[in-house]
């Protein structure tokens, strides 16, 4: 009997454990996500990030990779959690985003929008999804704990070009027509002046 106990003590007590250390490594982290666009070569698209499960902040930072060859930053605005806003160099790559409290006394529990960037898809862009990479991303806390940054990476802008494609088919399609009823037209008048000739 005192065998059975002590196993389901045994058994309680890991369980306990587990669960104490699930527990932690869930507080340990705090998640992100960006949003989904899409457009046309051309285009400028916005795309938000957004904070999730916030274990309670202070401040972030993160550095946002992107294909260069499709995707340019046009402006980068924060969100309104955070009072204090790092500027971003948008013409530095990967591009830097940060905000915070710098002298906050009291965490932020809640989730929001921490930034919106604005991307123009370039004229020769392809069609597809292009993805985000973030490096290095971490939240403080008010006691200056940190937290690790899990990122979503679902979030993507879609390119799209069967608007431009399907619109220059129309073009030929109509310009094919045009042609077509012209020469019937100066058949018809051929016809005619023959017409005319013979009978005089």
């Amino acid at each position: 009997m005192q065998k059975i106990l002590k196993s389901v003590c045994a058994v309680m007590v890991l369980c306990i454990t587990m669960c104490s250390v699930k527990f932690v490594s869930a507080a340990e982290t705090a998640g992100v996500s960006a949003g989904t666009a899409e457009g046309m070569p051309g285009d400028t698209v916005d795309v938000t990030f957004s904070m999730s499960q916030n274990p309670g902040t202070t401040m972030y930072e993160f550095y946002l990779e992107y294909d260069r060859d499709a995707l340019s930053v046009v402006s980068v605005e924060k969100g309104d959690v955070y009072s204090e806003w790092y500027p971003a160099d948008i013409e530095k790559y990967p591009l830097y985003i940060g905000a915070g409290d710098a002298l906050a006394l009291e965490n932020i529990t809640e989730d929001a929008v921490l930034a919106t960037v604005r991307f123009k898809i370039a004229d020769d862009a392809e069609a597809g999804e292009y993805r985000f990479k973030i490096q290095d991303g971490i939240f403080l806390n008010a006691e200056l704990k940190d937290y690790e940054m899990l990122y979503d990476d679902t979030g993507c802008i879609t390119v799209k070009t069967e608007k431009k494609q399907s619109t220059a088919k129309y073009f030929i399609i109509a310009g094919g027509i045009l042609v077509f009823c012209g020469v019937i037209c100066i058949l018809l008048r051929l016809k005619k002046q023959h017409k005319k000739e013979d009978e005089e």
